[in-house]
């Protein structure tokens, strides 16, 4: 076979009547000496009802490069009977009825699922010399009320795959795509305080709908307020609003997986999440014990030991030498070496190299071990130092405190509570679900109540759940985020099953992506500032924080005020005894 079309496997659609018109065994017999021909035979004006559907390709393969030509006389409204099993992405319509009007071609909702559509038409032309047919090469764009020529068949013109199937989604024509979404979904959608609609995949949008020339329509909510959770054999939600074909798809957060893929179109991943954890910090640690916090114990080891040894040390290697100018006890030197981590001056003047390279060692050491501490110190005296978090899904299964998370719809609830893995099963076990508070209070109102009373562990979508708490929370230092999260996966547009224009959505979302915009997006929403919180104010260092300090030179008052009084009375015995 030559032309636009060889190389391409054919599947010929007929009915009795084209037979009668057209040579089909010709047809047959020229492109089955190339390449694989199916024949799908019906009968003239009935359903193909007595066809099995079973004997079509399946559904992965006909989405590949097959061709499938449909010869008939109007429009093919036994195609609807094959609404589940025909999903040819290319179809060649052969109308032997050239005043049949294109609305009997684009109304039909299996043609019109079709990425490739090529009308041929023959017309009867008078000349001269007799009759001629010529086939006239059109193409139907989206939505368009009449067919548009490309022109009349010419073999140099038509020789390539592109010829007769142009791209008929380049331009939307200002058709408008209705959005299934749910606004409180921070930050990929997000309204606004005047009622505008704001966030991460609204910027994606609006950069489509410029380059596909397009309008769209979003919702506040889906129609049964759910998000989209698969139930009594369908979905609901934002999902169940597309599977019913109420919507054309859906951008909130929902991620990519295998049972979602059988029932929706799903566009190229854009982002990659999962859900977190947020829990209320626990008490902190007494403030007194800041000044042993900016080493850890192995520190301190380390700095006890090098005190003991290092006065041994330097009473070999100088205080032994004879000679030496000035000769200090082992006690001297134990008081030199305290001296020398606080930044006095030290009076040892070793003669012999040795003792030199010993001290120079310590001095050298004494001053990295206190810049070190007094550089962690201010850190510790302005941050609060608490006890041991939790820190991976298994510290929190764990723990005795319980989860909770907003009864909307979500899979997460379900999939925890049948899980196979025992962490994530245990986590199902002790979750409290919470419905949406009606007080105006806010829909996390709840939630966040239980985290602030330190019972449980709110589990949201991770971006989300940051927000949130910047927004409803009155002061960081009050919550951390579990570093691991549960459920992570890749984020997708979920269309309804064989949206023909879905692959130019994922043309421009991988353009988004490579470009960088998608992530610069991202960021600018997570940084928003919220109007409703008080900006960072300095704190100045209290006498709550200082208590360590003022706590050792109490102690340290006391032992000299006790020693004083005790030499004050060693002196006065030893007076008295001196008189008598």
């Amino acid at each position: 076979m030559k032309g636009p079309f060889a190389g391409y496997p054919l599947l010929f659609s007929y009915d009795n009547f084209s037979s009668q018109v057209i040579e089909i065994d010709s047809i047959l017999k020229a492109t089955q000496s190339k390449q694989p021909v199916n024949i799908h035979m019906s009968e003239k004006y009935q359903p193909l009802q007595k066809v099995s559907k079973s004997a079509l390709p399946a559904p992965e393969i006909q989405k590949g490069n097959i061709i499938a030509v449909l010869i008939t006389k109007g429009a093919p409204t036994w195609l609807n009977d094959y609404v589940d099993t025909w999903v040819f992405q290319s179809v060649v319509i052969v109308n032997l009825n050239s005043h049949s009007k294109v609305q009997s071609f684009t109304s039909n909702t299996v043609i019109k699922r079709s990425k490739n559509l090529l009308l041929i038409e023959t017309h009867e032309n008078h000349f001269d010399n007799g009759e001629v047919s010529l086939f006239s090469i059109n193409t139907i764009f989206p939505d368009a009320e009449h067919k548009t020529l490309l022109g009349y068949w010419e073999e140099t013109k038509f020789s390539e795959f592109d010829d007769v199937f142009p791209d008929r989604f380049s331009d939307f024509n200002g058709t408008v795509v209705e959005i299934a979404s749910d606004v409180d979904d921070n930050p990929l959608i997000i309204k606004t305080k005047t009622g505008t609609l704001t966030g991460m995949n609204i910027e994606i949008v609006k950069a489509l709908s410029k380059w596909l020339n397009f309008r769209y329509t979003t919702t506040i909510a889906a129609s049964d307020d759910h998000w989209g959770e698969y139930e009594n054999g369908t979905y609901n939600g934002l999902l169940g609003d597309v599977l019913r074909g109420e919507k054309n798809f859906t951008m909130n957060y929902l991620t990519l997986t295998l049972d979602r893929v059988k029932y929706f179109d799903v566009s190229v991943p854009y982002f990659w999440e999962g859900f977190g954890f947020v829990l209320k910090n626990p008490p902190p640690l007494p403030a007194w014990q800041n000044l042993l916090f900016p080493f850890t114990w192995q520190v301190w080891m380390s700095v006890a030991m090098a005190l003991v040894l290092f006065p041994l040390v330097i009473f070999v290697f100088v205080c032994t030498r004879r000679d030496s100018p000035r000769a200090h006890s082992i006690t001297d030197l134990y008081v030199f070496a305290v001296m020398s981590l606080l930044r006095q001056t030290v009076p040892v003047e070793p003669r012999g190299w040795a003792g030199r390279y010993v001290v120079i060692g310590w001095l050298w050491a004494s001053v990295l071990i206190t810049l070190f501490y007094t550089s962690n110190l201010v850190a510790v005296l302005t941050v609060p130092v608490f006890s041991r978090k939790l820190v991976t899904i298994a510290d929190l299964a764990k723990d005795p405190i319980r989860t909770t998370m907003l009864d909307y719809g979500e899979f997460v609830p379900g999939a925890l509570a049948e899980s196979t893995d025992p962490k994530l099963r245990k986590l199902g076990d002790k979750m409290d679900l919470f419905t949406k508070n009606e007080n105006n209070l806010g829909y996390y109102y709840y939630g966040i109540r239980m985290v602030a009373e330190g019972t449980h562990a709110l589990t949201e979508t991770s971006s989300y759940l940051r927000l949130l708490m910047a927004r409803k929370w009155n002061s960081t230092e009050g919550y951390y985020f579990l570093k691991e999260q549960i459920y992570s996966g890749s984020l997708a547009f979920f269309f309804q099953k064989y949206t023909p224009w879905k692959y130019k959505f994922d043309k421009g979302l991988q353009n988004l992506l490579e470009t960088g915009l998608l992530n610069k997006w991202y960021v600018d929403y997570m940084n928003q500032k919220n109007d409703d919180k008080v900006d960072h104010v300095a704190k100045s260092l209290s006498l709550y924080h200082l208590q360590g300090p003022f706590l050792i030179l109490s102690i340290g008052w006391g032992l000299s005020s006790c020693f004083f009084i005790v030499e004050y009375l060693i002196g006065k015995n030893e007076r008295k005894s001196f008189n008598n």
